[in-house]
């Protein structure tokens, strides 16, 4: 059997590890347009940052796929499937398969703005993207972060941490406002103000100002901020661009329980994966390294014929800044037609979203224990009646 993988991040290297646990005899193969072996996306900013070295960035031993027998192939860009002829073209190559997992994550936007194409101006998705901002903020006394998502906070700490000053622009008014509600950002933000990172909330950029490099960042108000280095933190675009009429998937390729696609022999893992979401209850991408992982093991499952049900996912994020935790998980904004609990003490902060009595969502702020129950709770659907000593974790 031959098993060909598209990508080899998270959802890729966990498919591709079950895979030959599963199936000893097959053949795997994996493409990526990346040079290097498997590393963890979600430690980029702490390399930036020099909490940890190049070296360690790497999740797997050097002689993982040898071991293995996995076929590596670097820098292979995949431009077409061949569904028809069950066969995958590369700028080099093609490449035949039975079983074909998509696995190829997604990339970093940009801005189609004025001066975004200038030296100096970065997007973070991959390892060669972390190298060159560590390059180029040796040399940086002001940074410029576009965005208030994860990406550009974590990719901001990095910086901070390098002795560059960060200035984070944010169009809405608040941060981490596709994770957080406005009272638990507040309280990162809070955090992050006082290791001396600022804020421009409600403000967005215009152009970017340069000759031969960035210098300066001009603002839809008028303001004009200088500007060393830019980093842009927009979200990210499913990698779809070889498939048929990519277009109609660019919220991601739909898939059923067991994460097939709708063509024959081929399944979707990770962040290209449009999967149910148990918490909202509807079919939605949900980038996230765990998750991607688990959908790997759970394509690999399906690809030997194990015919294994996909349980959902649900959107868990977890962030610790200098030393300040917050996790949440599920629906966490939303509050029209549910029922909201909310607990604040100090810098610690509490809330629960329920429909009825089925925990939906919840943010933890400051003190984070009891988030595995939490979790749990909103998978397993259970009535919170049933566990009168759950509060008593907080």
């Amino acid at each position: 059997m031959k098993y060909l993988i598209i990508g080899n991040s998270a959802a890729g290297i966990f498919a591709a590890e079950s895979l030959r646990k599963l199936d000893p005899a097959g053949e795997i193969t994996v493409l990526t347009d990346e040079p290097y072996e498997v590393y963890g996306r979600c430690l980029t900013s702490y390399f930036i940052a020099g909490d940890i070295v190049e070296e360690q960035i790497f999740i797997r031993p050097k002689d993982f796929y040898e071991k293995n027998r996995i076929n590596l192939k670097k820098g292979e860009k995949v431009v077409r499937i061949d569904f028809n002829e069950k066969k995958v073209i590369t700028f080099k190559n093609s490449y035949q398969y039975d079983r074909l997992l998509i696995a190829s994550g997604a990339r970093a936007k940009k801005l189609s703005l004025p001066g975004s194409n200038l030296p100096g101006v970065f997007t973070l998705r991959t390892l060669d993207d972390a190298k060159n901002i560590l390059d180029y903020s040796r040399k940086a006394e002001q940074a410029v972060i576009v965005g208030g998502g994860l990406v550009s906070l974590k990719g901001a700490y990095g910086l901070l941490k390098r002795g560059v000053k960060v200035t984070v622009v944010v169009a809405s008014r608040q941060i981490l406002s596709q994770v957080l509600d406005y009272e638990a950002a507040g309280l990162v933000q809070q955090n992050l103000e006082k290791q001396g990172m600022k804020f421009l909330l409600g403000e967005d950029v215009l152009e970017f100002l340069g000759e031969d490099k960035i210098f300066e960042v001009k603002l839809t108000n008028g303001q004009v901020i200088k500007a060393d280095l830019v980093l842009i933190g927009k979200g990210v675009t499913p990698n779809v661009d070889f498939l048929p009429e990519p277009e109609k998937f660019l919220e991601g390729i739909p898939v059923d329980q067991y994460l097939r696609t709708p063509w024959e022999g081929v399944w979707a893992a990770g962040d290209v994966a449009k999967t149910f979401d148990v918490a909202h209850g509807k079919y939605r991408v949900n980038a996230l390294w765990p998750i991607a992982a688990e959908q790997g093991r759970v394509a690999a499952m399906n690809m030997v014929g194990q015919n294994y049900v996909y349980q959902g996912s649900i959107g868990m994020n977890s962030l610790e800044f200098f030393g300040y935790n917050t996790i949440a998980a599920g629906i966490t904004r939303q509050e029209e037609g549910y029922t909201v609990i909310k607990r604040r003490q100090g810098a610690n902060y509490l809330k629960l979203v329920l429909e009825g009595e089925k925990l939906k969502g919840y943010i933890l702020s400051g003190e984070v224990r009891g988030a595995g129950k939490l979790t749990q709770l909103i998978r397993s659907g259970s009535k919170i009646k049933q566990f009168p000593s759950f509060l008593k974790i907080f």
